[in-house]
């Protein structure tokens, strides 16, 4: 055995029946970072690819569709050729349940069941908008929601919002909705945003899928979290979200805006 440099780098070279092992701690972990860093690359560029099933409703329908830089999903689609989708249901509901069975995949889900119906409603133009809630095994996603737009015909229009894929996240929350809610009055009280005398109390408190960097437009990490609402009922209102794996916290919103109000980032 002796030592040598090889770039720079202190290498053992260990040379055994004709064959040499070269062992190098720093090109090992610059390996590694580089791997993981491929890795991670390719995740997103795989991520980010469109599907085969949005190809061919692109095709199908003259759709225009534009792409979420934070999901790599549609988040928006127009149909310039609304009767190509050829939906034979009679309500507006039941059209865009048989859309979602026939095209979940261009939306990288795993089955239409996916998104729950969630209501119907109706614009001041008189047409209909059925919107769709996104769960992941019955944990409702934050922001997770399709709105379908129906014309004066009766045929789907548009479509807009938000659908996280690739969610991996262990559903069991290893603190309590309280705890949680503790967890978010004491942050909130350590950051000072008030001269305000009058308590701290919570009020939403809900257990969800959270999908990070959605808002900020980055690549979305989603998490199990306590959404939970920090109001004093007068100049305090914070929506603060709990990890509920390690009770950190991972975002915060807040509801009320004075000019001095302070920005809290994780």
């Amino acid at each position: 055995m002796h030592n040598s440099k090889v770039f720079g780098f202190n290498v053992k070279i260990n040379i055994f029946k004709d064959q040499k092992y070269y062992i190098c701690n720093k090109s090992n972990i610059f390996m590694k970072r580089t791997l993981l860093l491929a890795l991670s690359l390719g995740y997103i560029c795989g991520f980010g690819q469109e599907s085969q099933e949005l190809a061919k409703l692109k095709q199908q329908t003259n759709a225009q569709v534009t792409m979420s830089n934070s999901t790599s999903n549609p988040n928006f689609i127009r149909f310039e050729n609304a009767a190509a989708l050829q939906l034979k249901a009679p309500s507006a509901k039941a059209k865009a349940d048989e859309f979602l069975k026939s095209n979940f995949k261009a939306f990288n889900l795993k089955n239409s069941e996916d998104l729950l119906f969630a209501t119907v409603e109706t614009d001041n133009y008189g047409l209909e908008n059925v919107i769709y809630r996104q769960v992941y095994q019955g944990i409702p996603v934050y922001d997770g929601l399709l709105k379908f737009h129906f014309n004066s015909k009766g045929e789907l229009s548009s479509l807009n919002g938000n659908t996280i894929s690739n969610i991996k996240v262990n559903t069991d929350a290893k603190i309590s909705t309280a705890e949680a809610a503790s967890i978010a009055i004491g942050l909130v009280n350590e950051q000072k945003i008030t001269n305000s005398t009058d308590a701290l109390q919570t009020g939403i408190q809900n257990l969800l899928i959270f999908p990070k960097n959605l808002v900020q437009g980055g690549q979305v990490i989603p998490y199990l979290a306590y959404q939970v609402e920090v109001t004093n009922k007068s100049d305090v209102r914070e929506f603060l979200f709990i990890d509920a794996h390690t009770g950190e916290l991972v975002e915060q919103f807040t509801g009320i805006h004075p000019i001095d109000r302070k920005l809290y980032e994780t």
